[in-house]
């Protein structure tokens, strides 16, 4: 099920774009035992953060997205960079008050929970290190995984 949900403004430029494509992968290889990168379930395409298979389905938030994370917009008719996530309750609050993403038009439904937002595309290093931790908190929101030691 895709529904249309896009930024419509403010896009980041293809260097940006690239490194929010590292990001995503850097993600995947630093929580290899709690994450999996692979096509969105919900999207039908483009990468996504999915919750790994040995980790068992935390709660309703994951078992509604198909366990899946985030993912970012890549491919298809919108490609535009931002991406969807789900964040517990208290991120969600955050990341709506400071500006940095919104409520997806389907959150709270039947078919989707109420913590999936969609997260603006960053347009700089400083705000992509924002998405960044955004989509460390939603790993740990969905995964339970403690962010590892900076090394």
């Amino acid at each position: 099920m895709a529904v249309p949900h896009r930024q419509v403004d403010e896009f980041g430029g293809r260097d940006m774009h690239k490194l929010i494509d590292q990001t995503v992968i850097e993600l995947a290889r630093r929580y290899p035992n709690h994450i999996a990168l692979a096509t969105s379930a919900l999207e039908k395409h483009g990468d996504a953060l999915l919750i790994a298979e040995k980790v068992s389905t935390p709660h309703l938030p994951a078992k509604k997205t198909k366990r899946e994370i985030a993912h970012v917009h890549t491919e298809g008719k919108n490609v535009d960079y931002s991406m969807h996530a789900v964040l517990s309750p208290k991120d969600c609050k955050e990341v709506i008050e400071k500006g940095w993403g919104e409520k997806m038009t389907l959150a709270g439904t039947l078919k989707m929970p109420a913590e999936y937002l969609m997260i603006y595309t960053p347009r700089s290093e400083s705000e992509l290190k924002v998405v960044r931790d955004i989509l460390e908190a939603a790993i740990g929101f969905m995964t339970g995984a403690a962010r590892p030691l900076e090394e």
